[in-house]
């Protein structure tokens, strides 16, 4: 079946599928559009891209044009399908003219949404069409791909991803030929996440190949960058199998090791001891990874985690003195104050090396504990679970608030316990030894109830869950007073 394939963005990227589309056997009739008009017209009459597809030539069922944004929804009406393949940073305002089309919509950037005036950092890109473009019937393209190569024909597989069937099927008409396979899936949040933290990985990468680290670091790297991947796509709602496929590790070993990665090259650059504005600029296209690296690390969009080492201070001693220094301090309450998260996890060091590192409960220090309590609840986070190892003595206690009953749980070796009817004056989430030799613990959230659900799990060394408790994100209030 023949379609009119209209392609918003005529970089590297979406002007390679615009190429790919039109030489498919049904006859497709595709058009590239930019912002430019000289860069329209310059297209059109040289049958190229030269700034960012030099040489490739593009074939008669390709056509370019221009116009302003706004009158973007009447020409895409026009279409059969409307493939977005601007930077992420322009999606939202792409989609807001969009937001009437009756087409299916599918989007090409891979990352998460830096903050503005008024607009939270890391939302993902079917995050942002829910916000400006609810009722657009949406979806994905993504997956390892460099556009030189697919532009050349040669083979590539990628990924449809969209909750609605129809978004998956016309994409896999438009795209999929004996070059390009395209397979469809309906985990847009796995396929979002892998091509988002994929970028960041890469940048990774590319400084430890440009400090000379070795193979086995980089090895090393990726691996340990998947599994983070992972926990972070299912903490999000993601299945963990969508990892193991094209927009996870596929997609992270092609831009982690391929010469053609632009992010991998910022972190050679880096490496070299550019800095990193000099860097992307160095590039002339963009670098995704440069700007979700902002948004993606071990505490996630809505989920921040704050590892503390609750080391005495011994330059404050005493019971009226102060259980962290001035600079832990600094960076503690920057880390809770930058905007964003839902849900904080805050925990002590779990790595204590013997007779060198003295461990106070929090609770014999209650300036430090009211200073902690304060920072939190400027933090406007819905949730606050405190994360304690048992034999360091760090526990961390809420005070009680009536109305409000905290859970209290114990992991162990032994396993999980309730222990909150040994503990009346406090009300907290406890988890002591969350990570040993025997142990492993994993924190996720349900995202999709009225009322997020908080779930704490005990792994085996084997990665069978051993204990589960679940609480109400609801319950998990900061601490007021």
């Amino acid at each position: 079946m023949s379609l009119k394939i209209a392609i918003i963005g005529a970089g590297a990227w979406g002007t390679a599928l615009a190429i790919s589309a039109s030489r498919h056997a049904a006859g497709h009739q595709v058009q590239l559009w930019t912002r430019d008009p000289n860069a329209a017209k310059q297209m059109q009459s040289q049958r190229t891209n030269q700034r960012y597809l030099p040489g490739i030539v593009f074939p008669d069922e390709l056509s370019c044009t221009s116009s302003s944004v706004p009158d973007l929804l009447a020409w895409a009406a026009k279409h059969d399908l409307v493939v977005v393949g601007t930077p992420m940073a322009a999606l939202r305002n792409i989609l807001l003219n969009l937001k009437d089309v009756q087409v299916p919509v599918a989007w090409l950037c891979k990352g998460f949404e830096a903050g503005s005036e008024g607009i939270d950092s890391g939302a993902m890109p079917h995050e942002v069409c829910q916000a400006v473009a609810p009722h657009l019937i949406s979806g994905a393209l993504s997956g390892p791909s460099f556009a030189m190569e697919v532009a050349l024909a040669q083979p590539t597989a990628l990924v449809a991803a969209s909750a609605h069937a129809s978004v998956r099927q016309i994409l896999v008409s438009a795209f999929h030929s004996p070059s390009l396979r395209v397979y469809a899936n309906e985990d847009i949040v796995g396929v979002e996440v892998g091509g988002a933290v994929k970028n960041v990985l890469a940048i990774a990468t590319g400084l430890c190949d440009g400090l000379n680290l070795g193979l086995n670091a980089r090895a090393a790297l990726i691996t340990r960058g998947l599994s983070e991947m992972t926990r972070l796509g299912v903490a999000l709602g993601a299945k963990t199998e969508t990892f193991m496929g094209l927009s996870g590790l596929g997609d992270l070993v092609l831009t982690a090791t391929g010469d053609l990665s632009r992010n991998r090259k910022v972190g050679q650059l880096l490496a070299q001891g550019m800095d990193l504005q000099q860097a992307v600029q160095s590039l002339g296209h963009v670098a995704e990874g440069v700007y979700s690296s902002r948004d993606f690390g071990p505490d996630g969009k809505r989920v921040r985690v704050v590892l503390l080492d609750t080391r005495f201070n011994r330059d404050d001693p005493g019971p009226n003195g102060d259980i962290l220094g001035a600079a832990q301090w600094n960076w503690l309450e920057g880390e809770l104050r930058r905007p964003g998260a839902e849900l904080i996890v805050i925990g002590s060091s779990i790595q204590v090396l013997a007779n060198q590192h003295r461990f106070e409960k929090w609770g014999n220090f209650p300036k430090s504990r009211d200073r902690l309590f304060r920072v939190i609840r400027e933090s406007k986070a819905r949730g606050v679970i405190f994360v304690t190892g048992d034999r360091h003595n760090g526990e961390i206690s809420c005070q009680k608030d009536s109305g409000v009953g905290y859970p209290l749980y114990d992991v162990t070796s032994s396993g999980l316990t309730e222990v909150s009817s040994l503990r009346e004056e406090t009300n907290s989430l406890r988890v002591g030894n969350l990570v040993n030799a025997q142990n492993f613990g994993t924190i996720t959230v349900d995202w999709s109830l009225p009322d997020p659900v908080v779930s704490l799990e005990l792994h085996d060394a084997g990665g069978n869950i051993r204990e589960k408790v679940s609480t109400p994100l609801s319950q998990l209030a900061p601490p007021k007073g």
